[in-house]
């Protein structure tokens, strides 16, 4: 889990919440709840007052909308150790204030079954809220699922197999389609955009994103192909960065990756098999 970053003293049977003294430093405080279900508010499971991790088992798919017992400062993980899924709300009305979320992006963070995903949150005193400071990832050697953002400081590998999702399949388009926001895309999530063509598509840009941001368009028609125009037409941080300034076409089951240079303020082409 993270680091203690500075030294803590302890002297005699001194504690802290979650944390005892045995010669060593040692996090003790691990419950097991009984099974959840349903919608569950101002959630107060048995030995929570001095617990740390909470190993949380699930009858059935369960929707969490707070927390009782936050105190400042204090961190808390919750542990899916069901089959079924934990849903985690933001700011949901059903909970008393102080017992609420607040999650990455305001976005509900959902805990899947039979994978051991965790989420960890700290008490805000001054919010009076649990705010996320963990990604949603699974434990225990298994696959990880980022439902949050997450940024790596070192070298990623990824071992076995990488999956990305945020999959959207827009209605089809035609003609010339400037300062593109498909349906269901934002400016900070999805990877790929399966994009279908009623007509011959002239595309020429697509809405501004964070720097380093990937996205993948795919063209899914059969038989009409979406060009990226190297074109004024788009608003300027909308447009592509194209090789050669030449326009680029994208035949029907073709695809374009492309990634957001902050820098230069455009979308460029990284890899394509158009």
């Amino acid at each position: 889990m993270g680091r203690i970053g500075a030294k803590i003293g302890l002297g005699g049977s001194g504690t802290l919440p979650g944390l005892t003294n045995t010669g060593a430093l040692v996090e003790s405080a691990i419950i097991r709840p009984t099974a959840t279900t349903g919608t569950i508010n101002d959630y107060a499971p048995t030995g929570f007052s001095t617990a740390r991790y909470v190993f949380q088992d699930a009858s059935g798919t369960t929707t969490l909308n707070g927390l009782a017992g936050g105190s400042a400062g204090r961190v808390i993980t919750i542990v899916n150790i069901s089959g079924s899924t934990i849903n985690v709300t933001h700011e949901n009305a059903g909970s008393t204030a102080e017992n609420r979320f607040q999650t990455f992006g305001g976005a509900t963070v959902t805990l899947s079954g039979a994978s051991r995903t965790a989420i960890s949150f700290v008490y805000d005193g001054t919010q009076s809220r649990w705010v996320q400071v963990g990604v949603s990832v699974s434990v225990f050697g298994q696959s990880i699922s980022f439902n949050g953002g997450i940024v790596v400081g070192s070298t990623f590998v990824a071992q076995t197999a990488a999956y990305f999702s945020g999959v959207i399949s827009p209605t089809a388009i035609t003609g010339t389609v400037s300062d593109y926001a498909p349906s269901g895309y934002s400016s900070s999530g999805g990877s790929l955009i399966r994009q279908d063509a009623s007509a011959a598509v002239d595309l020429t840009g697509l809405v501004a994103s964070t720097a380093g941001r990937e996205i993948v368009i795919c063209n899914i028609s059969t038989a009409n192909t979406i060009t990226l125009k190297h074109d004024v037409t788009s608003t300027a941080a909308n447009r592509f960065l194209l090789p050669n300034s030449a326009d680029l076409a994208i035949r029907p089951n073709g695809s374009v990756t492309l990634r957001y240079d902050a820098t230069s303020a455009r979308w460029r082409v990284i890899g394509s098999a158009a």
